[in-house]
């Protein structure tokens, strides 16, 4: 991101573009990397150090895109392409004695104004024309490796089409190539991952205050029961001390019963009396008959509706209904929006493939 924002900064300066102008040079890049073979950064790595040379030779931005995108379909990569285009418009701006005398038969004085009115794949184009192409004199004329390499790629029909399409199709580049990026796996599981949120969100949104609401509420019935459980603590206490009484001389008879013989079965029901007894005490006494206890006080409340819980808890239900239609809507939603942006049939012939 941070190459690809330097290279908008250097266009932009290279070429004098406003900042209302930077949507231009940003389609250009995506246009040059749609139609061409490299990544941003090499594309932007490569032009951003020839456009310097390429402005003053009034060679349009779009123009450096279209020739270092057809010329990377050729098999030469992006540093390379960019080390050609500025040889080439070198020889031309610095003529020799075989550029100049090609231009002078082009009617033209200058490399400057050559390429101003040709621009420089129709300038090569011409050039390739005059001086009869590597059988004649173009090598010489193009002074360098690079420069005639440019010139025998540049230098044709083919160049020329591409480059009227490129220009032709540069605007809006940088939205379909959003577009494009939108529709790869990583982006389209993160747009699930979101609607997934707002589902999340949408649900918590209709239950939660309720949830609240109706703790709130019970909040002074269990208070009511432990203030109860407070004051009478010496209650509690005795129950406590009544169950292990119950529960020690039930103990104690049912060791007689082991040993008296004929009175055991006597001895035997007092101590099964005795330990239900201690049973019971236990459970007046035990946090299970709290939790009895606090079951009746709710149920009490709820026929007398006792703080308005019964409207509490009858709002709540719709309030969940309400949500759970909403996830209904929602799920259908995300399975409907699965099915029309996710392709599955790739996913399924690599599974298949596997067995």
């Amino acid at each position: 991101m941070q190459t690809t924002t330097a290279g908008m900064v250097a266009a932009m300066n290279a070429y004098g573009l406003s900042a209302e102008q930077a949507g231009f040079a940003s389609d250009v890049y995506a246009n040059t990397m749609l139609n061409g073979v490299g990544t941003m950064d090499q594309f932007v790595g490569a032009m951003n150090p020839i456009l310097g040379i390429m402005s003053e030779a009034g060679v349009g931005l779009d123009e450096v895109g279209a020739n270092m995108a057809f010329m990377t379909q050729g098999g030469v990569n992006a540093s390379q392409s960019a080390t050609q285009l500025r040889a080439a418009v070198s020889a031309i701006l610095k003529p020799n004695k075989e550029m100049s005398a090609a231009l002078q038969e082009l009617g033209f004085e200058s490399g400057a104004a050559f390429l101003e009115a040709r621009g420089l794949q129709g300038g090569l184009e011409d050039l390739t024309s005059v001086t009869g192409g590597v059988e004649g004199t173009l090598s010489e004329a193009m002074g360098s490796v690079q420069g005639l390499n440019a010139a025998l790629r540049l230098g044709t029909v083919d160049a020329r089409v591409f480059g009227i399409d490129f220009r032709q199709n540069v605007l809006g580049t940088t939205d379909e190539m959003a577009n494009i990026q939108l529709q790869s796996a990583g982006a389209q599981f993160d747009i699930l991952k979101s609607n997934l949120q707002v589902l999340a969100a949408t649900i918590g949104g209709a239950v939660l205050p309720v949830l609240v609401d109706l703790a709130q509420q019970a909040v002074p019935i269990v208070q009511a029961f432990a203030d109860w459980a407070a004051v009478n603590g010496d209650i509690i206490r005795d129950l406590f001390l009544m169950t292990g009484a119950a529960l020690a001389i039930g103990i104690g008879f049912k060791a007689l019963a082991l040993m008296t013989g004929p009175l055991s079965a006597g001895f035997g029901l007092v101590s099964l009396a005795l330990r239900g007894a201690a049973i019971a005490f236990g459970l007046l006494s035990s946090p299970i008959l709290a939790g009895i206890g606090l079951g009746v006080a709710l149920w009490l409340a709820w026929q007398n509706n006792f703080l308005g819980i019964r409207d509490i808890v009858e709002r709540m239900v719709e309030a969940v209904k309400t949500a759970f239609d909403d996830v209904k809507t929602k799920f259908e939603e995300v399975i409907q929006w699965i099915t029309t942006n996710v392709d599955f049939s790739g996913v399924l012939e690599s599974v298949t493939s596997v067995f």
